[in-house]
């Protein structure tokens, strides 16, 4: 039989069940789950329908929600074993998921420095909208505790160094061909008339125009040119059409 947790080892009371229940690590996990995909979706409509130069209730109740895992962090580093302040944040960045915690806060510190003044406000959307991707991302911990979803995870994660020495060797082709490339289609460029657009464009074209054509996206109107019988001269030579 099972050992009995009441009172003086009898029967548990109501209350204490309810305690019980509450404090187990199953009920746990879903009260955090559930409230972090509340959360994802909060943070989604704030940032597809409710992000204005004015805060609204929304976001303010947002930012409030995220301060309190910010409170949670700090908590969870004081706990640490180590007796040093240096030791507690080593190991509390020793683990990826406080690696992703660390990457949003700063991102929402960041995004709400620069939403709150209206000459960089584009960059704090572009900074939550970023925070979005982490904040997702951070939503793996749940499927870690997945009998199936938890040993593809810790696979995809061992393999990221992988996918990394593999971009590498890409970079190489890509660069090779794109410059290649926008060599031979456009013969008309000159180093004295470039500026930051320019060069902006150029750098596209170099690197984007070779990643897209092995998706197939193989951009022939862009490499077959204008007709030679509508081709002028001073047009080759302005390098905004290809002859």
């Amino acid at each position: 039989s099972f050992q009995k947790l009441g009172d003086n080892g009898g029967e548990l009371t109501t209350l204490q069940k309810l305690l019980v229940f509450y404090k187990s690590p199953i009920s746990k996990f879903c009260y955090h789950s559930s409230a972090y995909v509340i959360f994802l979706v909060l943070y989604a409509y704030v940032v597809l329908f409710d992000f204005e130069y004015e805060m609204t209730y929304m976001e303010i109740f947002l930012l409030i929600w995220i301060f309190n895992h910010l409170i949670n962090e700090i908590a969870e580093i004081a706990a640490e074993p180590s007796l040093s302040l240096r030791g507690k944040i080593n190991d509390w960045v020793s683990s990826v998921w406080n690696r992703f915690d660390m990457v949003s806060l700063l991102l929402t510190c960041m995004a709400l420095g620069l939403r709150l003044h209206r000459q960089t406000f584009t960059w704090g959307r572009i900074a939550y909208a970023i925070n979005t991707t982490v904040f997702y991302c951070r939503l793996f911990r749940i499927y870690h505790v997945s009998y199936h979803l938890g040993p593809k995870l810790v696979i995809f994660y061992r393999m990221i160094s992988e996918v990394l020495v593999f971009l590498a060797l890409l970079v190489i082709f890509i660069l090779g061909y794109g410059i290649a490339s926008q060599s031979l289609l456009h013969l008309s460029r000159n180093a004295f008339t470039l500026n930051s657009t320019s060069i902006s464009n150029i750098m596209k074209d170099v690197l984007l125009t070779p990643y897209w054509q092995m998706y197939g996206e193989l951009q022939l109107e862009e490499i077959a040119g204008m007709c030679l019988m509508r081709c002028r001269k001073t047009v080759w030579r302005s390098g905004s059409l290809r002859c």
